[in-house]
């Protein structure tokens, strides 16, 4: 058999590099490269890690990376907020099918007022269009926070210098 250049660690077996090429080799003792890979190791030397540390690095970026999308993609969607000018929370939802800040704005355009505006278990009366602008102000300064969030959240993840500074920095309180 070739001389081993190096063996890194896999799932269930080892890498092995040789001058011939790269060959995987399962934990299963009589197999002849297991038992190669397991004598390299008898003459003292070590199989690398799995994953090197930048490869856990990068791996958890993108796992991180891409649970902001889904909450952020989720709070939009199905997103709520306590109106102060109305005193309830309401929807405000921002999708294909539902987009509350638009409805609110047919309102405006029609200005017929009072109009009684279904939050998420509580209504109240939207009494004139200065009330119905506030409430529009509310929901365009929660959804540009809800923007905020996601990007110093992704910044945060895309310096961190180790995975283990990831960890917490995908949980956002949308």
């Amino acid at each position: 058999m070739e001389e081993i250049i190096s063996v890194k660690l896999q799932e269930s077996g080892y890498r092995m590099v040789t001058a011939e090429g790269t060959l995987s080799v399962p934990e299963a003792p009589g197999n002849r490269h297991y038992e190669a890979v397991q004598a390299w190791i008898a003459e003292g030397n070590t199989p690398d890690p799995q994953y090197t540390d930048e490869e856990v690095l990068a791996n958890a970026t993108k796992n991180a990376l891409s649970r902001i999308k889904a909450g952020f993609i989720n709070a939009m969607e199905n997103g709520t907020l306590q109106s102060e000018t109305l005193g309830i929370e309401i929807d405000n939802r921002r999708s294909a099918t539902h987009n509350d800040k638009d409805n609110l704005q047919v309102i405006i355009n029609l200005g017929s007022y009072p109009i009684t505006w279904k939050g998420t278990t509580e209504t109240a009366d939207i009494t004139d269009e200065e009330n119905a602008l506030a409430v529009r102000a509310e929901m365009e300064l929660d959804g540009l926070n809800k923007y905020q969030n996601k990007w110093d959240k992704e910044t945060l993840i895309q310096t961190a210098k180790e995975e283990s500074n990831i960890s917490d920095l995908d949980a956002i309180n949308w």
